[in-house]
């Protein structure tokens, strides 16, 4: 006498050629047919688990994700507890949630119920197209509620899954440039900027984002230029300049604030006319370069680059350092002529600062002294008394004075040269030469 799971048994050779085809009306039938023959058979539900996995996933490919629900939650329940009947059992579930999500136009939760589906099972069904289709939903529905940071990360997504996608490439440059809008009208240049670099990345070749990304440097360096902050200025469009070489904006901008931050220094240098920041009119000059090597004959930037040159440059300038007791003839920046000099003693201090010749004497006499003083060139006045170049005074016995100590104090505060040196110079100087002292 054959036992129930030996007449069960008979059938397995069927079923088993019915699921190697796809024949599932048969496979069904046959396992209803084994399931009343031996009801309680561990054999015989095996087989059924294998049948409802199988055709599930078969229904899952053919897009009959509500049939393979049924055949799936079988199969969780023949065999309780088996990790592949539910993985497919809740991919399913959570597929399923997805699509009716989206169908509502509820992209959020779309998106979230795929994304958990394909991290349990990546290749289900056509969920890979779905979840793309979520993010384009996603993208475009933030994109509408000037939601930009959402819309660049759904848009992103999106584009990454399909990168041939020509709608893909427009919505993520729309939502960069959407979210740079609202950086800049919010006066975030920074932001813009950051995003603007990020989306010409992404997107080579956008016009749209090379021109969003112009505009807020120009925002982000005018928006300084309005505080008068010139080198935050300069800063900002410099760096444009360096991304987008050729922005004849930008290129115009920065060439603006370098001539106005050189204005700037050059109204401070000069305002104390007798004690001249000459560093600082240095700074000046290569602002105006700056700004002439960019914009080459503009009139302002070249006007005051003249000035300052005069300035720093005059066709005729003599230079007295107390601290080397030298003195440096200058013609414009050429130096024609250095000298050992002697400078006033500690406590008669030859006096520092910017003064012009005021008087030329072949041969000048101080009666405090006694004292002749050939090639005498007056520069400056102290209480009453007129201090000056000369050249080694002589005594009223004729001998001359501080003969051996030309380069260090020897003074009563005028500069004192040697003989020829102080005739070299009394020749070339003219009265009106700019003479600087400092220490």
């Amino acid at each position: 006498t054959l036992t129930p799971g030996d007449v069960a048994a008979q059938f397995e050779p069927s079923l088993r050629t019915a699921l190697s085809v796809g024949s599932w009306e048969q496979a069904l039938e046959i396992v209803a047919i084994v399931r009343a023959i031996d009801p309680v058979g561990e054999q015989v539900r095996n087989w059924a688990y294998t049948t409802a996995m199988q055709y599930g996933q078969a229904l899952v490919e053919d897009g009959q994700v509500d049939g393979a629900l049924t055949q799936f939650d079988q199969a969780a329940t023949l065999l309780a507890g088996d990790e592949e009947a539910n993985l497919w059992l809740e991919t399913t579930q959570l597929y399923q949630a997805g699509r009716d999500a989206a169908a509502g136009a509820q992209w959020e939760k779309a998106v979230q119920h795929f994304e958990s589906a394909e991290k349990r099972l990546p290749n289900y069904g056509d969920l890979f197209g779905r979840l793309t289709e979520a993010y384009r939903g996603q993208g475009q529905a933030a994109i509408e509620d000037d939601n930009w940071a959402l819309a660049i990360e759904a848009t992103s997504l999106f584009r990454e899954r399909s990168p041939s996608d020509p709608d893909a490439r427009n919505l993520l440059s729309q939502a960069y440039r959407g979210h740079a809008q609202a950086a800049m009208t919010a006066g975030r240049w920074s932001s813009a900027i950051d995003t603007m670099t990020e989306a010409r990345a992404q997107l080579p070749g956008d016009g749209q984002v090379t021109e969003l990304l112009s505009r807020a440097y120009l925002g982000r360096g005018q928006s300084a230029m309005a505080r008068q902050d010139w080198t935050a200025a300069i800063e900002a469009l410099q760096q444009g300049n360096q991304q987008l070489p050729g922005d004849q904006e930008i290129v115009a901008a920065l060439s603006t604030a370098f001539r106005q931050r050189g204005i700037a220094l050059e109204e401070r240098a000069t305002r104390n006319t007798k004690t001249l920041n000459m560093g600082m009119l240095r700074e000046a000059r290569s602002d105006f370069q700056e700004a002439l090597a960019l914009l080459p004959g503009n009139a302002t930037a070249q006007a005051h680059l003249v000035q300052v040159d005069k300035i720093l440059f005059p066709p005729k300038r003599i230079e007295v350092d107390i601290s080397q007791q030298r003195l440096y003839a200058w013609e414009g920046d050429r130096l024609v002529y250095k000298f050992k000099v002697s400078t006033g003693l500690r406590g008669q201090d030859t006096a520092t600062g910017r003064f012009r010749i005021l008087d030329k004497i072949p041969m000048a006499y101080s009666r405090i002294w006694r004292l002749r003083m050939p090639n005498w060139m007056g520069i400056y006045y102290v209480q009453g008394i007129e201090n000056g170049f000369h050249g080694l005074p002589y005594r009223p016995d004729g001998t001359k004075m501080w003969g051996g100590l030309l380069g260090r104090r020897a003074s009563y505060g005028c500069i004192v040269l040697g003989t020829k040196q102080a005739k070299t110079l009394y020749n070339w100087a003219e009265i009106g030469t700019r003479v600087d002292i400092h220490r």
